[in-house]
């Protein structure tokens, strides 16, 4: 048991410690990037590219390493030029998600011990070549995760051992994840929330932590270079939150306010995102701990003296990954007040392919079963104007898209699609574009039948471009 304690304390140290390792690793590699970019020029090479072709599917598998051809763009003529013209949009970068994994079963496969998973970002490669100190701070930083992934599995291994040894009937499997995901992805600004769980067999937790970067020097944004008024904000944010949580479940009338005064410049966990900034609350951070996890969003239309006018011009449509279990927030139907969405997913364990997602929506709801395991939510603002849910899942090899039309009023199934996102060299396209998304298609092998390039059509459907 003192062998359990003392591995215990060295997880607890090791975990408190991991929320630190992008901050830590992007000062690195800003200060180095300018020497490592000519040798930057592309993250996500690709050594050939399919022949265009619009009227049919590829006949490439995943093991291909190579990408389908872009739908030509205008905007994309010149590779090199890194500014946008001041009265333009910003343009939408194209990402690709690593997954890392590292697992422990016990000799005879029949139990799992140990999971972890860990994602980490790359910019693909025309925006690695416009952006190249971003591409390099990007590529430490998941070279970074990989080294964090196998340190952290091989301790909770041990401990695994252990605990094993002296509760096999009650024993559960050791956890920790870290999932990436994009909440602004343009030429301003690079923004994600890290969402992170760990269970060690004696507590487990939920944290976040929120990443800025601008696109073009790869420098991490603090909050007063997005906020002007720090002290706004807060006012605005301590109103919305006592409306959202209740007034009663904080320590004071001033609870909000004060916890800036204290923390903005250091220890607020943010994104700035494009409807406004969101700031995330960990249970018991600011309310009671029976309260939960909770976050606000104060946008830019409702406040814009709040903010530095440089990261209020926001492209007209983007896709975000959506947290799981938590709440988001979009402006659904153009008044500047956002509306509240969220996606939840449960598994029948005694048969762990039966799944339900719920989605929410203010006092709408709806859920869907399917057989599968894993839901990968996407909130998609169209080009038409209309709002969209994107729920992927996987099921062995094969992926389902479901897709839902959401208002401030209701949610509504469109439909289905037999696709995921691009899988190549052991990453996964991430859906930034809804005119620009690559798919993977599947019809009836385990196996892709090809890839594509699909665009969000007028009924909310990928359709092939």
């Amino acid at each position: 048991m003192k062998k359990i304690a003392l591995i215990l304390l060295s997880l607890c140290v090791l975990f408190t410690t991991s929320g630190c390792t992008e901050e830590t690793d992007s000062s690195k590699s800003s200060s180095s990037s300018s020497s490592s970019q000519s040798s930057n020029s592309s993250v996500s090479d690709d050594s050939s590219k399919p022949e265009d072709d619009s009227s049919k599917v590829d006949d490439s598998s995943e093991n291909d390493s190579s990408e389908p051809e872009k739908p030509q763009d205008s905007s994309e003529d010149d590779s090199s030029q890194s500014e946008v013209p001041s009265d333009e949009k910003p343009m939408l970068l194209t990402l690709d998600r690593k997954d890392l994994y590292e697992y422990k079963w016990m000799e005879d496969d029949t139990l799992t011990l140990v999971e972890c998973d860990f994602s980490a970002l790359l910019l693909c490669e025309d925006d690695a070549k416009r952006y190249p100190e971003l591409a390099q701070l990007l590529k430490d930083n998941a070279a970074a995760q990989e080294g964090y992934i196998k340190g952290e599995h091989d301790m909770l291994a041990e401990l695994a051992d252990e605990m094993y040894s002296y509760n096999p009937e009650g024993f559960m499997p050791l956890v920790s994840k870290r999932d990436v995901q994009v909440r602004r992805a343009d030429s301003t600004v690079l923004s994600y929330l890290v969402d992170s769980y760990y269970y060690n067999g004696i507590f487990e937790s939920r944290d976040f932590s929120g990443v800025n970067y601008d696109t073009k020097t790869a420098k991490m944004l603090s909050f007063p270079d997005v906020v002007a008024d720090i002290e706004g904000f807060a006012k605005v944010a301590q109103d919305k939150l006592f409306d959202s949580v209740g007034k009663g479940v904080f320590a004071s009338e001033n609870a909000v306010t004060d916890y800036f005064e204290m923390y903005s410049h250091d220890y607020v966990c943010w994104n700035v995102d494009y409807n406004g900034v969101t700031v995330y609350f960990t249970a018991g951070e600011l309310a009671s701990e029976e309260v939960g996890a909770f976050n606000v969003t104060v946008t830019f239309d409702e406040h814009p003296e709040l903010f530095n006018k440089k990261y209020m011009s926001v492209p007209d449509s983007y896709i975000v990954s959506m947290p799981m279990k938590f709440g988001f927030s979009s402006d659904l139907n153009g008044d500047g007040k956002c509306e509240a969405i969220s996606v939840y997913d449960s598994y029948n364990y005694e048969n762990e392919y039966n799944a339900k997602a719920e989605i929410f929506v203010n006092d709408a709801s709806c859920s869907e079963d399917f057989w599968g395991y894993g839901v990968e939510p996407y909130y998609v603002k169209a080009p038409n104007g209309k709002h969209y849910i994107y729920l992927f899942t996987e099921l062995e090899t094969q992926f389902y898209l479901y897709v839902y039309e959401i208002s401030d009023t209701g949610i509504t199934k469109v439909g289905e699609e037999n696709v995921s996102p691009y899988y190549h060299d052991g990453m996964f396209s991430i859906p930034t574009d809804p005119d620009l998304m690559c798919f993977n298609i599947y019809v009836d092998s385990e196996l892709p039948d090809g890839y594509t390039y699909f665009c969000v059509g007028e009924d909310g459907l990928p359709k092939r471009q």
